[in-house]
């Protein structure tokens, strides 16, 4: 290896003794790789993955190159990572809680998130990766670089490999991916197009302005009570989601500056051939077909995913609600007359 060569002249040099060395060695698969010399201010990082016998792949991040073994600074997480559960994890190393303080690097780190996301979705693709190590990666001002990466083939993955354990879930991961399958554009009878997705951990936001346009009858008919406190550990177990076990889809408008208008919930029970339903509209969007579309949709994901019955549980007072229950053939069960819920069921054959 030569390193520090200044000039087309030192290069070739070099070349020439590699070259030299090739043919004394006699291995015909050799090969010289010419690469940039760093030279800017940077930091060796770490990035990896490896296949857990209790959660499967699992994915690391922490100080790297000559520090790694000895300083142990590193963080695990679940994939799949967008960028936001990214920056979550690299926020429990204290590399980068020393890094997060240097101005000149925002840029890097900004792209470190991208790269852990993008690792993320590489290691949910490729089930056949027993293991990944990317290291050193060198963190610079604007960018990021890899240095090194090693990778080794899982060979026990069977040839007839079955993607799922559950209905969304692969078998090498712990956490179901996002499902894309299940966004879809549909038309309002008004002609209005709303596109309906599967929730996102990153919608917080985004729920948090939907709840808070709701009136109090609504907000009272979707919760049981008049006003909600919404902190972020109550809106993250709406967002945040196990796919196989709480689905939820929203309804939004506004292309790339989305606005919530609708949400839906199927929230599955320990047999896991029924689920409770439960949704929202925006008091603006009702009476437009928005909560029709929604059912349909959501009937149609219940039966794809192997569901058996869908039950809603409706205040008594809701008498719009329970005649729109009425409408896609819920049976009312039987009920103790001083409840005030009712209880409505759906068999789906």
């Amino acid at each position: 290896m030569f390193i520090h060569l200044k000039d087309d002249d030192e290069v070739r040099k070099a070349f020439a003794v590699l070259q030299d060395l090739v043919v004394a060695l006699g291995d015909p698969e050799a090969r010289v790789i010419v690469q940039p010399m760093i030279t800017k201010r940077k930091y060796e990082l770490m990035i990896g993955a490896k296949k857990s016998v209790s959660f499967g792949t699992v994915i690391l991040f922490g100080l790297g190159g000559k520090y790694f073994l000895a300083e142990r600074d590193c963080a695990i997480g679940l994939p799949p990572l967008n960028q936001t559960l990214a920056r979550r994890m690299m926020e429990e190393t204290k590399i980068y809680l020393h890094l997060q303080k240097l101005d000149s690097l925002q840029g890097g780190l900004r792209s470190l998130e991208e790269i852990l996301a993008r690792f993320s979705q590489l290691v949910i693709d490729l089930p056949q990766i027993g293991s990944i190590d990317i290291n050193p990666l060198i963190l610079m001002e604007d960018d990021c670089l890899v240095r090194n990466v090693i990778m080794r083939i899982d060979q026990s993955l069977p040839k007839e490999y079955r993607w799922t354990k559950g209905d969304l879930c692969p078998l090498h991961l712990s956490i179901p991916p996002y499902p894309f399958k299940y966004e879809k554009d549909v038309a309002l009878p008004d002609g209005t197009t709303i596109h309906i997705r599967p929730i996102r951990s990153e919608d917080e936001p985004a729920l948090r302005r939907f709840f808070e346009t709701l009136s109090m009858e609504s907000v009272f008919f979707r919760f049981g009570q008049r006003r909600i406190n919404m902190p972020h550990d109550y809106l993250a177990r709406f967002c945040q989601v196990d796919y196989d076990r709480d689905i939820a889809f929203l309804a939004v408008v506004g292309g790339k500056e989305e606005r919530i208008i609708g949400d839906v919930r199927l929230n599955r029970f320990t047999d896991l051939e029924s689920a409770e339903l439960s949704f929202v509209v925006a008091d603006t969007w009702q009476g437009r077909g928005v909560g029709s579309m929604l059912m349909d949709f959501c009937i149609g994901v219940a039966k794809d995913i192997g569901l058996k019955t869908l039950l809603m549980e409706i205040m008594k007072s809701n008498t719009r609600m329970i005649r729109f229950g009425y409408k896609y053939d819920f049976q009312r069960l039987p009920d103790n007359e001083e409840n005030d819920m009712e209880e409505l069921q759906l068999d789906l054959g």
